[in-house]
């Protein structure tokens, strides 16, 4: 007899748990549970079952299945936190779903896990035609407690359930029923229930309690057939119990990452009153092989392979008695995690880096999955050939490392300092340009650039030269040569007094002077100019240079001559009586001798005739002049020069030709100041 505890009251379900376990009696089923710990305070009523309540089921041997049926609207599920019972993978974010069904499952197992066995836990549908099931995930139908789902984990249809064959779309009359839209909309869509709750995130193992609750279910019934025989009066009614020690030890659930030993020890304790009759063999076998019985109170079992196994055993006893199947469930990963760089900080094209280095890291493992992986890791100390190492650890404790190499960091600016310049004189100046040399040093990656030797060509007090330098891993640095006066451009030099190209009278000559400059914000005068006058002659007359040369500035820049060409004259006054000036033509008798007088300011001597003069060229009457009679002249001379000093007049005596009558003749008198003096003359 297989009894149902649900819809018991709480005084009947411990009662009847009682009585079952005082003839340790296995046939408990509750076929379709809620739990009373997954349900909002407000909402629980003890219809549902208690942790305790279940745990008394299990230790019984007996079982449960976890209620399809959706909550009402106003029931809150509790989602399990990630230390709590039944945790998982599965994220409750669209409540009345697959999603809720699965974390109540997985809650399910926990709870009836015992010694690390996990047992059968079955489907309980509870179809009664209006009962509420699980809503939809996706579309119109999906309850408004469901946040937007990822469309990667839609059931796609065909799909496989291992042992039951290929799933196509479920279709009654003309309606096709798609789980993603529909939700469990009918008991043929329980495949598609399972599917859905892998995509949500129940795997393989998890699932497999679900799969063996069939065979669960039998088994706990022959059991209950093994206890209705038990009733024949034996010495010995109580079954052996069996131990399971693996080595290498590890708590239940564990991952192990070596080969493992499965010790099996059976005792019969028989009857407190009753003296037991002895362990006749051990059942053993792991899920999906044959059963192995080996005679005696002890078994052995090896284990090599990756994967999850589950171990069944039980004992039985001379008296026929046999133990409730146990499971134990052994997960072996001897295989290492992967570990691979997905980035790091990049290096500049010389392979070297200027500040710390980040290396990302990823892992993955395929069975026990990580349990530590290297994020980020980072080298911040200077040197060549570093490495960042990366480490990925699964839950079997396999290891893994992934060096990321060569790792070049330099922090350190290279060194840079002058070696050479160009000299300047003993006032600190350079009147060319001026080339400063450095030299660079780094210990570490090398230098990559060093400015040198450079050249600072602009005119310029106080002017500075900046050299830079920078190494192979990207750092700078640069050193200024301070204080460098160039001056490139001789100082200017003008004559000063008298100008270039000027006539002066004797006796009025402004004194000549030379001034230097040099332009403003270079080096300076050092030695000004000095004035040189040159040419004239005796008297003082005629053409002069005044030159300006010598002076240099602080850069030793020197200054070419400058020189001012002028004229220095006799201040002549005019021809004095007998003869009449410009414009006035004069008149007189041919073959005279004309005394030509005129003053140069003081006795000059006798020398001031200029060379070729005085001479007399004959030259066109028609000029429009008026004539004049000169007065006659009764001095006689011979021609020549003399001075009178009580006139302060010379005296040139002019003897004309009889053959100038009727013509006009121009007189020219040349002198030695390079002046020239005329008056015409019409003879008759």
């Amino acid at each position: 007899m297989i009894i149902d505890v649900d819809h018991m009251s709480i005084r009947s379900l411990d009662a009847t748990l009682d009585l079952a376990a005082g003839e340790s009696y296995p046939g408990i089923v509750a076929s379709h549970v809620l739990m009373f710990e997954l349900t909002d305070k407000a909402a629980r009523h003890e219809r549902m079952r208690t942790r305790a309540q279940l745990q008394r089921i299990a230790q019984l041997g007996g079982m449960i299945a976890v209620m399809t049926q959706a909550p009402e609207p106003e029931t809150e599920i509790v989602q399990p936190g990630p230390t709590d019972p039944g945790a998982s993978a599965v994220v409750n974010d669209c409540k009345r779903s697959s999603k809720t069904w699965a974390q109540a499952y997985r809650y399910a197992v926990d709870v009836m896990t015992i010694g690390g066995v996990a047992p059968g836990v079955a489907l309980g549908t509870d179809f009664n035609g209006i009962s509420r099931q699980l809503a939809p995930r996706f579309g119109p139908e999906a309850l408004e407690f469901c946040e937007p789902q990822d469309d990667t984990t839609r059931v796609q249809y065909p799909f496989t359930v291992p042992g039951f064959g290929s799933f196509r779309q479920q279709q009654t009359g003309s309606r096709v029923f798609d789980f993603n839209y529909a939700g469990l909309a009918h008991v043929g869509l329980l495949p598609d229930l399972i599917e859905d709750a892998q995509k949500v995130g129940l795997t393989s193992s998890e699932l497999a309690p679900l799969f063996r609750s069939a065979e669960e279910y039998l088994r706990m019934w022959e059991q209950v057939d093994a206890s209705q025989v038990a009733a024949v009066p034996l010495d010995d009614q109580v079954p052996p119990v069996t131990t399971a020690t693996v080595v290498p030890a590890g708590a239940p659930g564990d991952w192990r990452n070596a080969d493992v030993t499965i010790q099996l020890s059976a005792v019969d304790y028989g009857n407190p009153e009753r003296a037991p009759s002895g362990v006749a063999e051990i059942l053993h076998g792991f899920v999906g092989t044959p059963v192995v019985v080996t005679a005696g109170a002890s078994a052995s079992r090896q284990l090599g392979l990756d994967g999850v196994h589950e171990l069944q055993f039980s004992a039985r006893d001379l008296s026929g008695n046999q133990e409730i199947t146990q499971l134990l469930q052994i997960k072996l990963d001897k295989t290492a995690p992967t570990i691979v760089s997905t980035g790091r900080t990049p290096a500049n094209s010389e392979g070297w880096n200027n500040g710390p280095v980040t290396a990302q890291f990823a892992c993955a493992d395929a069975l026990s999955q990580v349990a530590s992986c290297t994020g980020d890791a980072s080298a911040v100390a200077e040197g060549a050939g570093q490495s960042i190492s990366g480490t990925a650890v699964d839950h079997a404790g396999n290891t893994a490392t992934m060096l990321v190499a060569p790792v070049n960091i330099d922090l350190t600016p290279p060194s840079i300092v002058i070696n050479a310049r160009t000299p300047a004189n003993v006032n600190g100046w350079n009147r060319t340009d001026v080339e400063v040399g450095a030299e660079c040093r780094d210990a570490l990656s090398g230098i990559e650039v060093c400015e040198g030797p450079k050249t600072l060509a602009s005119e310029g007090a106080d002017q500075t030269l900046t050299l830079a330098t920078r190494d192979r891993a990207g750092n700078e640095s640069s050193v200024t040569a301070n204080g460098i006066h160039i001056d490139k451009s001789a100082p200017v030099v003008s004559v000063t007094g008298v100008s270039a190209g000027q006539t002066y009278l004797r006796g009025a000559v402004p004194p000549g002077g030379c001034e230097t400059f040099d332009q403003p914000a270079l080096s300076g005068v050092a030695v000004p100019a000095v004035l040189a006058i040159s040419g004239g002659t005796a008297q003082g007359v005629g053409s002069f240079i005044a030159t300006c040369s010598g002076a240099q500035d602080r850069a030793d820049n020197g200054a070419p001559p400058v020189m001012a060409g002028y004229s220095v004259h006799y201040p002549f006054a005019g021809f004095f009586a007998p003869i009449d000036n410009l414009p006035v033509v004069n008149v007189m008798n041919a073959g005279r001798t004309v005394p030509v007088k005129f003053s140069l300011g003081g006795n000059m001597g006798l020398t001031v005739l200029g060379a070729g003069g005085p001479r007399s060229i004959p030259v066109s009457c028609d000029t429009g002049a008026a004539a004049d009679d000169m007065e006659e002249q009764t001095t006689d001379g011979d021609g020549g020069l003399s001075y009178d000093p009580g006139s302060d007049q010379y005296n040139y005596r002019w003897k004309t030709d009889k053959a100038y009558a009727g013509s006009c003749r121009r007189f020219e008198l040349n002198l030695n100041d390079g002046s020239e003096h005329t008056f015409v003359v019409r003879f008759r």
